[in-house]
C-alpha cells in the first residue's frame, strides 16, 4: 500500500519526539486529509502528542461504526473510499501506543462521499394507532387503517392480522375476510413500519369480536364409559363429538350411584373395592368462548368379584343343652346378596354336619364335650360364591375342666418368604383329653389384622408367603376339651419387608400434548415393595412445583407453552422415613411462537460513556430464550449483543436502538426499540475560513475551511460568491477566476455539517479581481475586512489554545535524548512562527542575562497545521545535561504576512 509522504513525515516527527516512560497525551486531534471521491485515497494525520509514543495504529469509522478490517491496515494511516461510503461520513481514530498503555483520539474532521445530511435519518415513529373497521361475521371483510407514521426515509408499511393477539399465518394485507375459526375470538391488526434506520410497530387501538356458537353434542348422548370395571383398574370417559366454535375444552366429573365422587375430576377413574355392585357415570362439561354445556354418560355397572370374607362368622349364645345358638354372617367383599349356613360338630378329628340352612342351632346332649362350628356360604348376583368358617364353640361336658394356658405359644423358624415356621403350642392345664387348633394371624391386634385363610393358615406349620413380607406373624393356639376352650397367642414374629421400588415410570393420560381447560390424570406406574406402598401425587410445571396434589390436574392458561409432569411418591411400613419418588414424562401445552405485544425500549441516557439497558418489551409465548443486538443507524454494532451497552464516543450524533429476538420451541421473532439519538456537538468554527491566491484572470483561488469543532466530526462543502451572489456550479474548495469576475469581489462560504445540522461561515477575506492594468500595480491580491486588532486576537487565541498543553506534555529526558522537541501548531494566518526557550540569570551590577536554550522556526504560506522543530543550543545542551528539573520561559512570536507581529510567553517547568 502506498502511503502519503506528508502523513508519514508527520507521524515520524511526532514519534521521534516521544518518550517511552510517560502515557501518551493528545494535544492536537488527528486530521483526515485528502479528496472525498469514489476510489480516492484519504489519510489520517495523527496530530500532536506528548508523552511516550512508540507507535501509532489507525482505524476508520463510517457513521460511528468501524469499517471492516479487510479494507484497512492498522499500521498505515490510509483508506480508499468505496461505494459503501456514499452518503456517509468517514473519519479516523489514531491510537498512540506507549509503554503498557494505549490512548485513542478521533479526528477533528470527517469527509463525506456524495450527499450527506440532507435530512437527519429518523426511525419510524407511530403518532396515531391503526384502527379496524367492519362487521365481525364469518364471510365479512375487515379493513385495517395504517395509522399515522413519521420517519426519514419514509417508512414502508406492512400488515399482520391478529386473532386474540396472535398472528394469523399468511394474513398480511390491509383487509381480512372473517373465517369460521375466528368465531368467539377477537380480531385486531398490527402495522409494521420499516425504513433504513429501524423499525417499529403499532397494534390497532380497537378489536372486533366475532360471535360464535355454543358447544352442542353431535349425538344425543356422546359420552360413554370405556373399560372393564374391575377393582384396581381404570375407566375412561370419552367426551364424544361436539359442534360449536373452536376451541372446545372438556372437563369431567365422576358419579357413583348418582352422587359426585369427591376429587374424581379426571378423564380416568381408578375403580375402588367399594364401587362393586354399583353404577358409575361421568359428566362432561364442554366450554368454548361462547358458552358452557354439560352431558352425562349412561350408567356403567362395576363388575362383581367373588365374595371374600374380611371378618369370619361368629357364634353367639349359651353353651348349654337346649339353648339356641346363632351364627353371624361376618363381613364380605364382592357384594353378596344370599347367605347359606351349615352347622358342624367336630368328633375325633372329623366334622359331622348337624344342621343346615338356618343361622340358628339348638344345642343337644350329643354336642357335650365337642366343638361346634358354623360355615357361611356367600353368593352375589354374579353367582360367585365364597365361604367362611367360624371359630369353634365348645359345649362343655359336666365334670370337665377347660384348658388354661400355663406357658405361651412361640414361633420357631427362619423369617423370609419361602421358609416354614412352626407354632410351638406352649404348656396347658385342664382335663384330658385336649385337642389343639392353630390360626396364623398377620399383624395381630392392629388395625390391619388379617387371619390367614385355611388350610395354610390353620396348621401347626406355616409356609411364609410374599404377602407376609413387611408384616408380623402371630400364632394363635386354641385348646379344647370336654370342659371348654382356652386360647393363647405367641409373641409377634417379624417378617422383614422391602422399600418401594419403581419398575415402570408414572405416566400422564392423555399423553402427548394438552390444551388449556383439559384435565390430566397421573397414572402411578408399576411398583414393587412389601408391604404394598401407598401413593401421593404432585404436579410440576417445567420442574417447578405447582402446589397441586392428587392424581388429576386441570390445565390452566399459566401452563401454555410449558411442559407438565407429575411425581408419584410411594411409602410403606418397611421404611416410612424414606419415601421413594418417581416422575412421569412431560406433556406439552402449546403456547404458540413468540410475538411482540409491546416493542422493546432503551432505558437510561444515551450519553457518551453512559450505560443504557435494553428492556425487552412484552411478548406472547412461553419458554422464551432472549438475545440482544444493538444497532447504530439500523446497522448491527459488532459484538454488541448484551442487554447493557456503554455508549462509545464514536456513536455521538448517531441513532442507537436495540433489537430483541425471542425464541422458543415453536419459532422465533424479533422486534426493535425506538431509536435514541446520542447527543452530538454541532459544528463550531474556531478559526475562520480564508481565501488564498491572486485575484487575476485565470488564477486559481483556494478556500481554506479553517478550524472547527464538532461531534461527530463535520464534513465540509463550499460555495463561491461574486459580489454576494452565488456563482453557479462553483462548489469546490478551489475556484478558477473567469472573465465575469473582473471588477468584482470573490468570497467563499464554508458549510460544516454533521448530524446536528449545517453551520455556514463566510471567509474572513475577499479577493478583488482587477483589470489587467490595475493588477500590475497592485501590491496585494486580497482585501481583508478584519482589523489589525482582530488579527492579533485570532493569533493570540491560537497560542493560548495550543501551546500550554504542548508545553505541559514535554519531559526533560525526551528533550535531552532527541536534542530538542517537535510539536504541531495550527496557524490561523499565513506568516512566520518563531519559538524560543530561555532562562534569565542575574549578572553583575544588578543586571540580568538571558540565555537561549532552544529555538525553532516554521513558515506558513496559508492558514494550516504543520510541525515545528525546536533544537537545543550548545548552551542548552550543557545546562540540561545533568538537570533533573528546569524552570524555563517559552516565547512565541508570529509575524503575519503583510501584517503585525504577535508575541506570547509562558513560564513552564521541564521535569
Amino acid at each position: 500500500m502506498l502511503i502519503c509522504a506528508s502523513a508519514v513525515a508527520l507521524v515520524t516527527a511526532v514519534v521521534l519526539a516521544a518518550t517511552a516512560f510517560a502515557a501518551p497525551t493528545d494535544n492536537i486531534s488527528p486530521e483526515v486529509q485528502g479528496v472525498a471521491k469514489l476510489g480516492g485515497r484519504i489519510s489520517c494525520a495523527s496530530g500532536s502528542w506528548s508523552g511516550g509514543v512508540s507507535k501509532f495504529y489507525f482505524s476508520w469509522v463510517r457513521d460511528g461504526l468501524p469499517i471492516e478490517a479487510r479494507y484497512t491496515h492498522s499500521e498505515y494511516p490510509e483508506y480508499i473510499l468505496q461505494k459503501a461510503d456514499e452518503g456517509h461520513e468517514v473519519w479516523c481514530i489514531a491510537t498512540a501506543k506507549g509503554e503498557g498503555t494505549e490512548v485513542s483520539a478521533e479526528s477533528w474532521n470527517s469527509v463525506c462521499l456524495g450527499a450527506c445530511h440532507v435530512s437527519p435519518p429518523e426511525p419510524p415513529v407511530n403518532r396515531a394507532k391503526p384502527e379496524v373497521s367492519g362487521t365481525g361475521e364469518v364471510g365479512k371483510t375487515l379493513k385495517c387503517s395504517e395509522g399515522t407514521w413519521e420517519g426519514n426515509p419514509k417508512p414502508t408499511l406492512s400488515y399482520h392480522w391478529l386473532r386474540d393477539e396472535r398472528e394469523i399465518q399468511g394474513q398480511t394485507t390491509s383487509s381480512y375476510t372473517v373465517a369460521a375459526e375466528d368465531e368467539g375470538h377477537k380480531l385486531s391488526c398490527k402495522v409494521l413500519a420499516v425504513n433504513s434506520v429501524g423499525e417499529s410497530f403499532a397494534i390497532s387501538s380497537n378489536n372486533i369480536t366475532v360471535l360464535g356458537h355454543p358447544p352442542t353434542p353431535v349425538e344425543g348422548q356422546p359420552t360413554v364409559v370405556e373399560g372393564v370395571g374391575n377393582v384396581g383398574e381404570t375407566l375412561t370417559c370419552n367426551h364424544g363429538g361436539w359442534s360449536g366454535t373452536a376451541p372446545i375444552t372438556f372437563s369431567f366429573q365422576w358419579y357413583l350411584g348418582g352422587e359426585e365422587i369427591p376429587n374424581a375430576t379426571g378423564q380416568t377413574l381408578l375403580v375402588q373395592a367399594s364401587y362393586e355392585g354399583q353404577n358409575v357415570s361421568c359428566e362432561v362439561t364442554a366450554r368454548n368462548s361462547v358458552n358452557v354445556a354439560k352431558e352425562k354418560s349412561a350408567q356403567f355397572g362395576i363388575g362383581e368379584q367373588t365374595p371374600v370374607s374380611t371378618q369370619r362368622p361368629t357364634i353367639a349364645g349359651k353353651a348349654e343343652v337346649g339353648q339356641k345358638l346363632s351364627c353371624s354372617k361376618g363381613e364380605w367383599t364382592g357384594n353378596p346378596v344370599k347367605f347359606e349356613y351349615t352347622w358342624h360338630r367336630m368328633e375325633g378329628g372329623l366334622e359331622r354336619e348337624v344342621g343346615t340352612h338356618s343361622s340358628e342351632y339348638t344345642v343337644v346332649s350329643a354336642d357335650q364335650g365337642y366343638p361346634l362350628y358354623c360355615t357361611v356360604k356367600a353368593e352375589n348376583s354374579a353367582k360367585k360364591v365364597g365361604t367362611a368358617k367360624s371359630e369353634a364353640f365348645v359345649i362343655p361336658e359336666a365334670g370337665k375342666v377347660k384348658p388354661h394356658n400355663e406357658a405361651l405359644p412361640s414361633i420357631s423358624g427362619i423369617a423370609g418368604a419361602g421358609h416354614t415356621l412352626k407354632c410351638e403350642r406352649g404348656t396347658w392345664g385342664g382335663s384330658e383329653p385336649v385337642s389343639f387348633e392353630y390360626q396364623w394371624v398377620r399383624d395381630a391386634d392392629g388395625q390391619g389384622e388379617v387371619e390367614i385363610k385355611e388350610p395354610e393358615g390353620t396348621k401347626e406349620t406355616y409356609g411364609e408367603q410374599v404377602a407376609d413380607v413387611g408384616h408380623s406373624l402371630t400364632c394363635r393356639v386354641t385348646a379344647r376339651n370336654g370342659g371348654g376352650t382356652g386360647q393363647a397367642s405367641s409373641a409377634a414374629f417379624e417378617i422383614p419387608g422391602s422399600k418401594p421400588t419403581n419398575t415402570q415410570a408414572p405416566s400422564i393420560s392423555p399423553a402427548g400434548t394438552a390444551s388449556v381447560g383439559e384435565t390430566l390424570t397421573c397414572l402411578q406406574g408399576a411398583w414393587e415393595g412389601t408391604p404394598a406402598p401407598k401413593y401421593t401425587y404432585r404436579w410440576f410445571r417445567e420442574g417447578i412445583d405447582t402446589a397441586v396434589t392428587g392424581y388429576v390436574y386441570k390445565v390452566t392458561k399459566a401452563d401454555a407453552g410449558y411442559i407438565l409432569s407429575c411425581a408419584v411418591t410411594a411409602i410403606n411400613k418397611y421404611d416410612e422415613a424414606n419415601p421413594v419418588e418417581a416422575r412421569s414424562g412431560g406433556v406439552y401445552v402449546p403456547g404458540g411462537p413468540p410475538e411482540a405485544l409491546e416493542a422493546p425500549s432503551i432505558a437510561g441516557n444515551a450519553q457518551v460513556n453512559e450505560e443504557v439497558v435494553c428492556e425487552e418489551g412484552r411478548w406472547n409465548g412461553a419458554r422464551l430464550s432472549t438475545s440482544f443486538q444493538w444497532v447504530l443507524n439500523g446497522i448491527p454494532i459488532p459484538g454488541a449483543t448484551q442487554k447493557n451497552l456503554r455508549v462509545a464516543t464514536a456513536y455521538r450524533g448517531q441513532l442507537l436502538a436495540c433489537r430483541v429476538t425471542q425464541r422458543n420451541e415453536e419459532g422465533s421473532a424479533s422486534a426493535e426499540s425506538p431509536a435514541k439519538r446520542v447527543p452530538g456537538v454541532p459544528p463550531h468554527n474556531v478559526v475562520p475560513p480564508t481565501i488564498t491566491g491572486v485575484g487575476s484572470l485565470g488564477a486559481q483561488l483556494t478556500c481554506e475551511h479553517g478550524l472547527w469543532e464538532g461531534a461527530p466530526p463535520p464534513s465540509f462543502s463550499y460555495v463561491w460568491y461574486r459580489d454576494s451572489t452565488p456563482i453557479a456550479g462553483a462548489t469546490a474548495a478551489t475556484y478558477t477566476i473567469e472573465p465575469a469576475d473582473v471588477g468584482h469581489l470573490l468570497a467563499c462560504v464554508v458549510t460544516a455539517t454533521n448530524v446536528s445540522g449545517p453551520v455556514e461561515v463566510e471567509s474572513e477575506n475577499v479577493v478583488p479581481v482587477l483589470a489587467h492594468k490595475e493588477a500590475e500595480g497592485a501590491h496585494t491580491a486580497t482585501i481583508t475586512p478584519s482589523t489589525t486588532k482582530q488579527t492579533i486576537t485570532v493569533v493570540h487565541d491560537a497560542f493560548e489554545s495550543q501551546l500550554p498543553n504542548t508545553l505541559a506534555g514535554m519531559h526533560l529526558k525526551n528533550v535531552r535524548k532527541s536534542g530538542g522537541a517537535s510539536f504541531a501548531f495550527t496557524s490561523p494566518r499565513a506568516g512566520k512562527l518563531e519559538v524560543q526557550w530561555y532562562i534569565t540569570l542575574k549578572a553583575a551590577h544588578g543586571k540580568t542575562k538571558r540565555i537561549t536554550l532552544a529555538r525553532g522556526v516554521a513558515s506558513y504560506a496559508q492558514a494550516a497545521r504543520t510541525t515545528i522543530h525546536i533544537a537545543l543550543t550548545k548552551e542548552g545542551r550543557r545546562l540540561l545535561k545533568h538537570a533533573k528539573r528546569v524552570k524555563l520561559t517559552a516565547e512565541a512570536t508570529f509575524t503575519v504576512s503583510g501584517g503585525p507581529t504577535i508575541a506570547w510567553s509562558r513560564a513552564f517547568t521541564l521535569h
